[in-house]
Order: C-alpha cells, then structure tokens, then sequence
C-alpha cells in the first residue's frame, strides 16, 4: 500500500473493524459500545459541522441515547467510567490518528479532556467516511445507516 493510503486506511480500519469489546476485557461496556458503534460513528460524524464539541456533554448525551452501561457493583463511577471509556475507545485513537484535537483544561486530578476539535485531515476522513455511507448504502447495515 502506498504511503499516502496507510492514514486512511488506519482510519477506515478503526471505523469499522475496531474491537471495542476486546478492548474492554469483563463487564458489558466493551460490548455495549460495539453494538452500538454504528450510531456513535454517526454522532462523530456531526462534529463536522462544530468548531469545538464540548467532550462531557456530548458524551453524556451518546451515553443516554445509545443507553450504554457499565456493570459494576459501585454504580457511583459508572457514568464516569463510561465518559473515560468513549474518550479511550474513540478520542484517543482519533488523537494518535490526527483526525482530533483535544483540547484539555486543569481537572479537579490534572488536565482533563474539554473539547474535541477536528483537524483538517479530519475534516478530510469524516467526509470521506460519510460520502462513503451515503453512496454505498448496500454496503453497510441498516444500523449504519446515515438517515
């Protein structure tokens, strides 16, 4: 594969085949997160249209709606936990590939993540990867799907 390919094909590697319950080994969070993946994707997607996603609120509001969970007996962390698993599962990941920016503010235990911005080449992958899902739509599942 050409040099100018490996960045993307990273990218689109991790879009679809990333392993999020391997990931995380025990409890149902790994799990929950690949099932719900496809619809993640789709919320990332919207960071296209923001000059900053604010990590926290949007995490929060992904949490909800794709109604992830993390078993644990303490559930006094869970929410917390789930905050720290998005941002290790995609922002980090996103982060070693170029694709975001974070942007990171003194927390009550150190710098803390809070906001994302895309890079250019960011901009470049996301848009790729929804002209991809719109123009191929038999290639993708229901789930995935843009609509």
């Amino acid at each position: 594969m050409p040099a100018f390919f490996r960045p993307t094909g990273l990218f689109f590697n991790f879009c679809f085949d990333f392993n999020h319950e391997a990931w995380f080994a025990g409890g149902d969070f790994g799990l929950t997160v690949m099932l719900k993946a496809p619809f993640i994707w789709n919320r990332i997607l919207s960071w296209r249209k923001e000059k900053e996603v604010l990590w926290e609120e949007w995490a929060k509001r992904v949490i909800k709606e794709c109604a992830l969970t993390w078993t644990a007996e303490n559930q006094s962390f869970s929410e917390r936990s789930m905050i720290w698993g998005l941002k290790s599962c995609f922002v980090d990941t996103l982060g070693y590939l170029g694709v975001v920016e974070q942007i990171k503010k003194e927390g009550k235990y150190g710098p803390e993540l809070h906001a994302v911005r895309l890079t250019p080449w960011g901009q470049v992958c996301l848009k790729q990867l929804e002209e991809m899902l719109t123009k191929r739509p038999s290639q993708q599942s229901d789930f995935f799907s843009l609509s």
